[in-house]
């Protein structure tokens, strides 16, 4: 409907705005990415909930899952903070555990993003990238592999190809796949 095509016009140009290294930002600018990125978020909740099929759906949830992804270390300082203020300590996987639900939430979105944007659509392999990430995050190795071997397979040009491939030989050798980890990257390096 014309109310989904005026939240993707709204939501769209925040995304694009992201600098592709946010390392470049000056301290002033990155708090104002946060502040609409922040607004971004909430809005794709609102949004999504009203446009929840369609292409338009599938782009908001690409922009939620990457807006989420962008907020993780943040939310992993605040969980930390809460964590250390009650004096117990506590392991990584006692943070992992309180970080599960919100990297699963990342994994939602970029699945279905990922699951119903086109083929041609030049959100979709970020979508499927973040899919890798999120499921790296949730330690889910298997189906990490399977976005990335994805991501290999259907786009081989990529740019991203080369840090992809890090991450899924990280990931091989997680699953103890050490002569898959080393034949690929033997097979990168020929090429």
């Amino acid at each position: 409907s014309g109310d989904c095509e005026t939240f993707r016009q709204k939501i769209a140009p925040i995304y694009q705005s992201i600098p592709e290294d946010l390392r470049t930002l000056k301290p002033a600018e990155a708090d104002q990415l946060a502040e609409k990125i922040d607004q971004a978020i909430a809005d794709c909740e609102k949004y999504i909930q009203n446009c929840a099929y369609g292409p338009i759906s599938n782009e908001l949830r690409f922009y939620q899952s990457k807006f989420l992804q962008m907020i993780s270390s943040r939310v992993r300082t605040q969980i930390i903070n809460d964590m250390s203020k009650s004096g117990t300590k506590f392991t990584v996987e006692d943070l992992d555990g309180k970080m599960a639900p919100f990297y699963q939430r990342v994994a939602s979105h970029a699945m279905m993003a990922a699951d119903g944007l086109a083929d041609t659509s030049m959100l979709k392999p970020a979508a499927i990238e973040i899919c890798a990430w999120a499921h790296t995050s949730l330690k889910q190795p298997l189906k990490a592999r399977k976005d990335y071997l994805k991501f290999l397979k259907t786009y081989p040009d990529s740019p991203r190809n080369t840090v992809l491939t890090a991450a899924l030989g990280r990931v091989l050798s997680d699953l103890e796949e050490y002569y898959a980890g080393i034949k690929m990257v033997e097979e990168k390096m020929a090429t």
